[in-house]
């Protein structure tokens, strides 16, 4: 089917090319076309306000939250990686990539949010007594902090040791120099790096993380991605998933977690994007493994 295309009246996200900055004012957004297939769509509606659509330089570019219209970087701290979800020359392919990221949530099987399309086929015509479904166990990530002179500079997931390792040897080629004298800590659950002045830091821990993470990227070789925030949003966020009450190890008492964001607000508390939450925890990233980190408790949904 021949999809008609249909540009925004209004071009409100502006999308960036670090390749060509001037170049990315010409590119137009652009509807998801409404005759694609109920499957596709099934995708878009997921990846919902993450995912958007642009012609640029004679091809269609859908993007992430990032706006990256090219590919970049090489991995590095001062060029990290970006690039868009997915470019090509026709709406009918865009289509059938959609359907495909389908096929491969459909295969993980345990996407937060995704529902799984059974095969009709081999559902049963007899009905049968209904099975508990057992409790699903927590996911077990490495979760995965990069800094730079005492500043965040990555934070992410991985599933299994094997990519943790390899991820401390692509940061220890990025960003420590040959001559450097390192101070490394290998144990079953934890893998650090730090440089002797500190400047350089990798700490890879195996943690439970669970569902209420934020939604994956179908490019994504792991389908989870955390990203560090001030406090105030952290808590905003929380608000918004359904916590009431917030436990302050500072003042050893528990709180309304609105009006703790009141009183971060009105100090212009400045945490420099160092906290995420953990499901029912918030922890500041500068410290988080350490025996005295900063850790708030979340309650009440």
């Amino acid at each position: 089917m021949k999809h008609i295309i249909s540009p925004y009246e209004n071009q409100q996200n502006l999308p960036t090319d670090r390749n060509d900055p001037v170049g990315a004012a010409t590119a137009v957004e652009i509807r998801f076309p409404e005759t694609f297939s109920a499957r596709a769509w099934k995708v878009i509606d997921y990846l919902d306000d993450t995912i958007q659509l642009y012609i640029y330089k004679g091809k269609f570019v859908a993007t992430d939250e990032s706006l990256e219209l090219t590919e970049y970087g090489d991995g590095s701290a001062v060029a990290p990686h970006g690039g868009p979800r997915w470019t090509g020359d026709s709406l009918e392919e865009l289509e059938s990539w959609l359907e495909s990221v389908a096929d491969d949530y459909d295969m993980f099987g345990d996407m937060e949010g995704w529902e799984v399309e059974k095969d009709k086929v081999s559902e049963p015509t007899v009905p049968t007594e209904p099975e508990k479904s057992p409790s699903r166990k927590p996911v077990k990530l490495w979760v995965i902090v990069e800094m730079l002179r005492g500043l965040i500079s990555s934070l992410y997931c991985v599933r299994t040791r094997e990519q943790a390792e390899a991820e401390m040897k692509e940061f220890i080629n990025n960003n420590m120099l040959d001559n450097e004298r390192l101070v490394c800590v290998f144990a079953d659950e934890y893998l650090s790096c730090e440089d002797q002045e500190q400047a350089h830091t990798f700490t890879a821990r195996l943690s439970e993380v669970n569902d209420s993470l934020p939604s994956p990227k179908p490019s994504a070789s792991d389908p989870y991605h955390l990203h560090p925030l001030p406090l105030y949003d952290v808590c905003v966020e929380a608000l918004e998933r359904g916590f009431n009450t917030i436990y302050d190890p500072r003042t050893l008492i528990h709180r309304p977690l609105n009006e703790f964001a009141e009183d971060i607000d009105a100090r212009n508390y400045d945490d420099t994007y160092g906290y995420v939450r953990f499901g029912p925890i918030i922890v500041g990233l500068t410290d988080a493994w350490e025996t005295e980190a900063e850790i708030y408790e979340l309650d009440g949904i």
